[in-house]
């Protein structure tokens, strides 16, 4: 902008292009308003039969083709684009003048002001310079007035091609533009953002010009066919409309986490909710079961959905973790059970793995270390990886399970007992009930329907998930159903492994501000839960909830431009680049932020929090190598590391990682097992 103020200084005149330059619309390119309409001119025409964007596209191509052909004229104006409509479509003059004032009307909608333009606008004329806004456009001068006094422009002088016919992609109108404003070329400075439109044709022309470019974006290129996903087209326009206004605002911890929130996570939410609403819609769902804590946000997004929109469904908050049904899904010590009980977290301690087994640590001390161990504090597994430190450990304490069998079964057997009370008052085996979760293997609805099972056979749970991997077709195998948003039991495997890339990462963004739910308690007939030690600090807390408030601004934004979002198709390629943007592309600053965040690995709210990416530093500087190595072999998202350290560190630590690696695999005797899996994948 410094460039234009200063050639601004040379001129008399300012001439301002008016969409993408003074104007921007909160979509992806123009053509997607008439994806926008398609609901209302269902309406006008008593039909929902006609693609109204492909014959709306079709009408101006073959308008223009007519017009260069027969009247030898560069422009068209809107009357003449609804003429060819109105005859390919048969349409009465009310019909077409209806369907004319809709897309006015659209427009005003969905432009907004670009702030920079704005700015210069108003400059430009407190220091005395004449400003005029040139368009190549279909519209009247006086409707592209309307547009910008609504947008903020005060009086603005207009000239348009379609009233002028000639435009500036051929260089005829800023010939005819001299001629009317009676000046040289170089008393003009034009400003614009298409680069051969309104800098070239301009230059040889000879005014002055400058190529402007609105702010660039970090959200992902739309890659598909722009007439087959308007979903994701909404999505882009409303969250550059944030960049946008909020570009020259100095970003603080408070504005990373809200960016966050409205540019990545608002858009997923949308998406995946607008996607369950027609999925549900389709079965004849009439309740939809939330499972905590992933779904504390998405309850808060479709009861705001259900306002804007006036969606006929029922929504609750089923409290739920994988230790609650995990548990009172074990009925005997198979193999299965023992896999869930004896599951390894990192940092895991004696004392840690009694507690979560449900048994009082110091009732069983003495068995414990009769068996070999010297301490209920004494770790059980390594900090990075998650391996027993000693590989004789696991077998230990699957003795000390099965000597407990029978008080385990016990207390397992009441947990079952009253989790099946609690499922069934909220009526999730109902057939017209669904439950949903964020997915991956599936094992809490597992649990949930077999649980529900011990009661009724027949009880088929319908269960719908953001992702799902191979292992949660186990949930079909016992009679439910799955549907699937991202991807499908591991399929398409690239998105599988896009959420490998840090899975903790994706479950922070559904997030809920309460701790894990760890047990179910039932006073006075009421069920209630029973939270977990709290994982996240006030800050940390605060700054979720600024994440969380701003995706729900999102959805409100984007639902109230759109109210019949439910019509459109939600693009799970959209949701899958926002993602990959964030996982593999983070800016420093975004990987701090999130990096400090700590994860409880496994289930319940024993062994360590493993923070994301945290580095450690000293006197504000990342701290030496051999620090630097560990900390990045107990990080859980590696890129987000990577990015906060100089290349040079990286590679170090990467190489101390690797060893540090090989030494752990080694002592813990599993290396070989390891490699075989590396080379092999298999155990």
């Amino acid at each position: 902008m410094e460039r234009i103020r200063e050639q601004l200084t040379q001129v008399s005149w300012l001439s301002l292009d008016v969409f993408d330059t003074a104007l921007l619309r909160k979509l992806h390119q123009p053509t997607d308003i008439f994806h926008m309409m398609q609901d209302k001119v269902a309406n006008i025409l008593g039909s929902t039969d006609v693609n109204f964007a492909s014959v709306r596209i079709a009408a101006e191509r073959d308008t223009r083709t007519a017009f260069r052909r027969v009247n030898k004229r560069e422009e068209i104006t809107l009357t003449d684009i609804y003429d060819t409509l109105g005859a390919s479509l048969k349409l009465f003059d009310k019909q077409k003048s209806k369907l004319l004032d809709l897309e006015f009307k659209t427009e005003l909608r969905f432009i907004y002001v670009n702030p920079p333009i704005l700015d210069l606008y108003q400059e430009a004329l407190r220091i005395g310079k004449s400003v005029i806004f040139l368009s190549d456009m279909y519209l009247s001068s006086s409707q592209i007035a309307t547009l910008l006094i609504t947008a903020g422009y005060e009086n603005p002088v207009v000239y348009v091609s379609s009233e002028l016919g000639c435009n500036k992609g051929s260089g005829k109108l800023y010939q005819k533009m001299l001629t009317r404003l009676n000046i040289e070329g170089r008393q003009i400075l034009h400003v614009g953002d298409n680069y051969r439109a309104d800098y070239l044709r301009a230059r040889l022309n000879r005014w002055r010009a400058v190529h402007f470019s609105s702010l660039p974006d970090r959200l992902p290129k739309r890659d598909v066919e722009p007439h087959g996903d308007t979903f994701s087209a909404l999505c882009r326009g409303v969250t550059k409309h944030y960049q946008i206004s909020h570009a020259n605002i100095s970003k603080t911890d408070r504005d990373v986490w809200r960016s966050l929130g409205y540019t990545v996570v608002g858009p997923i939410f949308l998406s995946f909710l607008v996607w369950l609403y027609q999925e549900t819609s389709k079965s004849g769902i009439k309740r939809i079961h939330f499972c905590a804590r992933d779904g504390y946000s998405l309850v808060k997004g479709l009861e705001l959905l259900k306002q804007i929109c006036h969606w006929d469904i029922e929504c609750n908050y089923v409290y739920a973790s994988r230790k609650i049904f995990g548990q009172a899904n074990v009925r005997a010590l198979d193999s299965s059970s023992l896999s869930f009980l004896l599951m390894v977290t990192p940092g895991l301690t004696l004392r840690d793995f009694v507690v979560r087994c449900g048994c009082d640590p110091l009732e069983h001390e003495a068995a414990l270390r009769a068996l070999g161990f010297s301490s209920l504090d004494m770790p059980l597994t390594e900090k990075a990886f998650g391996r027993f430190i000693d590989s004789s450990y696991g077998d230990l304490l699957e003795r000390w399970v099965k000597d407990n069998e029978q008080q385990l079964l016990g207390n397992y057997g009441q947990g079952r007992t009253l989790v099946l009370k609690y499922l069934k008052g909220l009526g999730i085996h109902q057939k017209d009930a669904a439950v949903v979760d964020i997915g991956w293997n599936g094992t809490l609805i597992q649990a949930m329907q077999n649980i529900l099972q011990d009661d009724d056979k027949t009880c088929a749970l319908r269960s719908y998930f953001f992702a799902t991997r191979p292992d949660a077709e186990t949930i079909e195998k016992t009679g439910g159903s799955v549907r699937s948003f991202l991807f499908h039991f591991g399929q398409p495997r690239l998105r599988a492994a896009l959420v490998c890339e840090c899975i903790e990462l994706v479950e922070l963004l559904f997030s809920a501000p309460h701790p894990t739910i760890v047990g179910l308690k039932e006073t006075s007939g009421e069920i209630s839960p029973v939270y977990g030690i709290r994982e996240y600090t006030a800050d940390q807390l605060g700054h979720l909830d600024v994440m969380r408030e701003a995706a729900l601004e999102f959805i409100e934004h984007a639902a109230s431009l759109c109210p019949s979002i439910h019509t459109l198709p939600p693009s799970a390629d959209y949701v899958a680049q926002c993602l990959d943007r964030l996982l593999k592309a983070p800016t420093p600053i975004e990987a701090k932020a999130l990096g400090s965040i700590g994860h409880w690995h496994g289930y319940g709210d024993q062994g360590i929090l493993r923070k994301l990416a945290m580095v450690p530093t000293e006197q504000g500087k990342p701290s030496d190598l051999l620090t630097l190595g560990q900390a990045y072999g107990e990080c859980l998202w590696k890129k987000g590391f990577s990015v906060q350290i100089s290349p040079f560190s990286f590679k170090a630590v990467q190489l101390i990682h690797f060893i540090r690696a090989v030494y752990v695999a080694y002592k813990s005797g599993t290396f070989w097992v390891s490699v075989r899996w590396v080379l092999f994948k298999t155990k």
